[in-house]
């Protein structure tokens, strides 16, 4: 059975990456069953694939170890990809994301993860269809390391897809916004779902505030989720796992975590129901990172029978 230090210290993912992994022959530890603690890992990456290469490669280093590590977050076509990477920091950088565009179809909005789209056109240009940056399948190849985010800069002062420019330049921040558009001024604030926490239930909030007022067609987002497998060796493993959905008019469910209670998948559309209704195993069996997950424990078992022969 392969081993892998787990590069998180999020306890809701750790019980999906073993939920999903276990049974597949993999087994997982924390980064205190390694020795190293729970670490701070600065995401300095631009893509969601980079920062998972980023917290692997960290982990793998210190531990000796081989390392996994997950990248995730929400994608919501109407604010042109945001939150993207800062998803879970959505509702602490006001200023960071632009207001809301008019979505007129999924397909003209949904260019995150459309590898014929150029950084030009989308900030966050999709790497996971870059053969020198990442492997979607392939064991065999050895990846050339990741170059590293620009980070001499302050990433807190960062806009989602342009780390050279900083709060005090971006021409308008969402509080300068007119609340009638924003719709900051006009929702109350929502009770989060059982465990869910202040910082999730904030980011839910400010989701739903920039959407307020548009009709469920113009609501299509996604969750997306990039691992990274790295080896002391050398041989680094990249997927991708995406789930399409639309952004729920109010919170539902009392499960799971982040933006699950606002984030309806499209295969349970029909029943209205968000992650945040279903149970941890028909979550796991639609979402983005059980998608992930499975990609990679397909490249790890595939990269084990090559050893063999």
């Amino acid at each position: 059975m392969s081993v892998f230090v787990v590069a998180t210290g999020n306890t809701h993912k750790l019980r999906e990456v073993e939920a999903i992994l276990n049974p597949l022959g993999i087994a997982v530890i924390t980064m205190d069953v390694a020795g190293i603690g729970k670490i701070h890992i600065e995401e300095t990456g631009r893509t969601f694939e980079e920062n998972a290469r980023i917290k692997a490669e960290t982990i793998m280093r210190l531990t000796g170890m081989a390392a996994i590590a997950d990248d995730s977050g929400l994608e919501v076509d109407a604010l042109k990809g945001a939150p993207g990477v800062w998803s879970a920091r959505f509702s602490v950088f006001e200023g960071l994301f632009p207001e809301r565009v008019a979505v007129e179809s999924a397909s003209e909005a949904n260019t995150a993860h459309d590898p014929k789209t150029s950084i030009a056109e989308h900030p966050r240009a999709n790497t996971a269809h870059d053969p020198k940056t990442s492997i979607a399948g392939d064991p065999k190849a050895n990846i050339a390391k990741h170059p590293r985010a620009n980070t001499a800069h302050d990433p807190k002062t960062r806009i989602a897809g342009d780390p050279k420019t900083s709060i005090a330049e971006h021409p308008k921040t969402i509080a300068e916004t007119n609340p009638k558009k924003t719709g900051a001024a006009s929702r109350p604030a929502h009770k989060a779902a059982s465990g869910l926490g202040a910082v999730d239930a904030a980011n839910n909030q400010k989701l739903l505030d920039l959407l307020d007022g548009l009709p469920v067609e113009s609501r299509t987002a996604r969750f997306v989720c990039a691992i990274a497998a790295i080896y002391p060796g050398g041989l680094a493993l990249s997927v991708r796992g995406v789930c399409e959905g639309h952004i729920a008019l109010s919170p539902g469910g009392c499960n799971g975590f982040g933006y699950d209670p606002v984030f309806i998948p499209s295969c349970r559309a029909a029943e209205g129901k968000t992650f945040a209704d279903l149970s941890p195993d028909e979550k796991n069996a639609i979402s983005h990172r059980g998608a992930a997950l499975k990609k990679i424990a397909e490249c790890i078992a595939a990269g084990r029978q090559q050893a063999m022969q």
